[in-house]
């Protein structure tokens, strides 16, 4: 169940009782920060979804070449997301560290770690996906918490969303993450092999080893049920 909750949480699908977002002290500064921060990746996310069914829609084989097009934009739209770990650790959201830690490297593990090292599964079908649920999802979350932020009312249309999408994209999101994931795991543990790439071989000074492939397979264990 934890691990359920976890994966759930990686998705950033809502919480039943969200809290504010509100800073706890209400200052303008931070309110006006969180507003442009979280628009600013609303229409981020927006872009990249355009991008995404645009390039699909363009060509038969257009899931191949979705990494090439949407990937300049997808890293950085993605990575910003580090910072909502410092509204959590400075107190301008009121959301728990630990847990938005894990909601943020689960994704920018597949954006880096899976993405990034692994030409082959670039080219997957997997890919439309995964961004699409992804983009979805995220333009979802910010344009919500924009809203809150500006205290207006919520659009029936944009709080059904909000608490319906997880049914679709919890599912699909989840699978094609573990697709892509999985598919790189050879090519990672051949990379490794040969290279000894993104590892730490002992001895060293540290006295501290890491294989990246076994990091790999350890973080595909929190997809078990």
């Amino acid at each position: 169940a934890a691990d359920s909750s976890a994966r759930a949480q990686a998705l950033h699908l809502p919480h039943p009782h969200p809290l504010p977002l509100s800073t706890p002290s209400g200052t303008m500064l931070g309110t006006v920060y969180l507003v442009l921060y979280n628009s600013a990746l609303c229409i981020g996310w927006a872009y990249l979804l355009y991008l995404t069914l645009d390039t699909l829609a363009s060509s038969p084989d257009g899931a191949s070449a979705l990494y090439a097009r949407v990937v300049d934009l997808l890293e950085p739209v993605q990575s910003a997301a580090v910072l909502e770990i410092v509204h959590c650790a400075v107190g301008l959201v009121r959301s728990g560290v630990f847990a938005t830690t894990l909601q943020v490297f689960s994704r920018i593990g597949i954006v880096w770690g899976i993405l990034r090292t692994t030409p082959e599964v670039q080219t997957h079908g997997a890919m439309a996906s995964l961004l699409i649920m992804w983009s979805l999802t995220e333009v979802v979350r910010y344009a919500f918490y924009t809203v809150q932020l500006l205290k207006v009312p919520v659009p029936a249309a944009l709080l059904w969303v909000r608490y319906s999408l997880f049914i679709v994209a919890y599912p699909v999101g989840i699978t094609s993450e573990l697709v892509l994931a999985v598919l790189a795991t050879p090519h990672i543990q051949k990379m490794v092999a040969e290279t000894d790439a993104y590892s730490i071989r002992l001895p060293n000074a540290w006295n501290f080893g890491l294989d990246y492939y076994w990091l790999i397979l350890c973080c595909l264990l929190l997809y078990v049920p």
